[in-house]
């Protein structure tokens, strides 16, 4: 698995790191290509984004999302050069398969030019669907 460069790679539990592995496994399974994360805590998401749980004071932090590890990108490229996007078909194996993988404490969404994946936290305490 790759980072796009800039990516901020702070305050990472096990359950993030277990949904990078997820994701990397299936992007070589249906592409033959690692994985490669475009945005976890920085970059332009909305100001109550996922992208940016953990950070700053906990106390200010959706009550609905407690024990989450946020969200994070992967990018939807054909290849590390070619920028046109794969097709949904793969874009939906890759993330049914992240989805089943990670189970119910996640959503992972295929998004017009990459991959979201959020975890909505513990299940039974808050699980947001």
């Amino acid at each position: 698995m790759r980072f796009k460069s800039g990516v901020v790679v702070t305050h990472v539990g096990p359950e993030m790191e277990r949904c990078w592995e997820v994701a990397d496994l299936a992007f070589r399974r249906h592409t033959g290509r690692e994985a490669l994360v475009t945005s976890f805590r920085e970059a332009h998401h909305s100001e109550d984004s996922k992208h940016y749980l953990r950070l700053g004071d906990p106390d200010r932090w959706p009550k609905n999302m407690l024990g989450s590890q946020g969200a994070t990108d992967f990018r939807t490229w054909r290849g590390r050069w070619d920028a046109r996007q794969l097709p949904m078909a793969t874009k939906v194996a890759i993330a049914d398969e992240m989805q089943t993988k990670l189970g119910p404490r996640w959503r992972v969404i295929v998004e017009s030019n990459h991959i979201h994946a959020q975890d909505n936290g513990v299940v039974g305490q808050g699980l947001v669907t």
